[in-house]
């Protein structure tokens, strides 16, 4: 079990450089949806309406929540095969509603966090970030590569890479439906 630990630990640090670029992005998303939360609540408010949930609590939405976040992830990851158009968007966009959510809930944010995001927000983004970090390498990294050779040992590697990192995140995000739904 430490051995799995520590080779996760080392593929985390190994991308260190998209780590930073996914969070740049969350932020700049974040700053976003402040700005927009603040200004224009309703607009937060009716992307809300379309957001997956509900009211339901428990195990039926423990099985929405989950659903909802492994098929985002497994579309993310087939997103980011096209020059990571898709991780790029959905770290932006996941941003902007969190942030959103911050601005429309200025009044109270502290107390807003403190019980409704951050118990579960606690696995669940270090999940978004690390997924969007390695899906934007898979997708992004092979095209700067010179030589086709080079190209494909690098697209093999950040791909096994990849797996490896979704798997974690799905296994994440499994806890963090727990956290929110009960």
């Amino acid at each position: 079990m430490l051995a799995l630990a520590q080779a996760y630990w080392n593929l985390v640090r190994s991308a260190k450089k998209w780590l930073a670029i996914a969070l740049c992005l969350f932020s700049v998303g974040t700053a976003g949806g402040l700005v927009v939360g603040l200004t224009r609540p309703s607009l937060i408010e009716q992307m809300l309406e379309h957001h997956a949930g509900g009211r339901e609590t428990g195990f039926p939405a423990f099985i929405l929540i989950l659903k909802h976040n492994l098929f985002v992830t497994l579309m993310e990851w087939c997103g980011s095969l096209i020059l990571g158009i898709v991780p790029l968007l959905k770290t932006v966009a996941g941003g902007f509603l969190f942030g959103g959510l911050l601005g429309v809930n200025w009044d109270w944010s502290l107390l807003y966090c403190c019980l409704t995001l951050f118990p579960h927000g606690i696995v669940e983004l270090p999940a978004d970030l690390l997924s969007s970090a390695f899906f934007l390498r898979l997708g992004l990294r092979w095209t700067f590569q010179k030589t086709a050779a080079e190209r494909k040992r690098i697209f093999l590697t950040d791909f096994q890479n990849s797996i490896k990192i979704g798997l974690l995140c799905m296994f994440l995000f499994f806890i963090a439906a727990v956290i929110e739904s009960f």
